[in-house]
């Protein structure tokens, strides 16, 4: 039997435990990450919780690295709480982030779509590249302007690009790419194993996504917040590694 099921058990239950322990996540938060990872080891075994901590430690570390005085708004961003006060995420919120990963790899296990893997890792790569490009234009206090419309927003302010923000988007998909590219192929279990450019392609369909909502219908309509536009960024970093991987067969 392959170790690599256990190996993103393990994976997972240690990240759960730190998210609880330093009350990233609600109790309705770490049930919903229950679910949704559980369907990450199902279809993926190691490689979906590996690149999920990869996520959640990465957010974490650039959220606590304070480069200035605090910004005067919350910064947008996918990732676990930071200096600027965010709560603790609740099960919409954590679902928001996961669930496409999470459908991803279950396509991945019942063998529907070969580019299940590329999507799980691209949707990963959208969250990654969100929440890089938020927490280091933030951070910098790097002058950021809308994506349409290009007027002068505050920083980190939903909608908003700066140079500094979108060099750390990229980044971050391309970390996240690298990775998955990197993983054996026996960790990405049922699902097929996913390449460099068809995942670094989805984090910046995703990042890009993220902002032209946010600037656009975010803003236009009630109903649309910050876990809907982060889902739809992810579901769109996820479309794109998977056509960039039916493309590219």
């Amino acid at each position: 039997m392959s170790p690599w099921p256990l190996f993103g058990a393990i994976v997972g239950v240690v990240c759960l435990v730190v998210a609880a322990h330093r009350r990233w996540l609600t109790p309705s938060g770490v049930a919903a990450a229950l679910v949704t990872g559980a369907a990450l080891i199902a279809g993926t075994h190691a490689a979906g919780p590996l690149l999920l901590a990869l996520f959640l430690v990465s957010s974490s570390l650039l959220g606590r690295m304070r480069f200035g005085p605090e910004p005067d708004v919350h910064p947008h961003r996918s990732g676990p709480p930071g200096p600027t006060g965010d709560g603790p995420r609740n099960a919409g919120q954590v679902l928001a982030n996961s669930v496409v990963p999470a459908v991803a790899a279950l396509l991945g296990a019942a063998s529907v779509s070969p580019g299940a893997g590329a999507a799980m890792a691209g949707a990963i790569a959208a969250m990654t590249a969100d929440t890089w490009a938020t927490e280091i234009g933030t951070g910098l206090r790097a002058p950021a302007r809308l994506l349409v419309g290009w007027q002068p927003v505050r920083p980190g302010e939903s909608g908003g690009v700066s140079l500094p923000g979108t060099l750390a988007g990229l980044a971050g998909a391309t970390v996240i790419a690298l990775v998955a590219a990197l993983l054996p192929i026996a960790a990405w279990g049922p699902a097929r194993a996913a390449t460099f450019l068809p995942v670094a392609a989805g984090g910046i369909v995703g990042l890009f996504t993220d902002s032209l909502l946010g600037a656009t219908a975010e803003r236009r309509f009630v109903r649309v917040d910050n876990e809907t536009v982060n889902l739809l960024a992810s579901l769109a970093g996820g479309v794109a590694a998977a056509v960039f991987t039916a493309v590219s067969i």
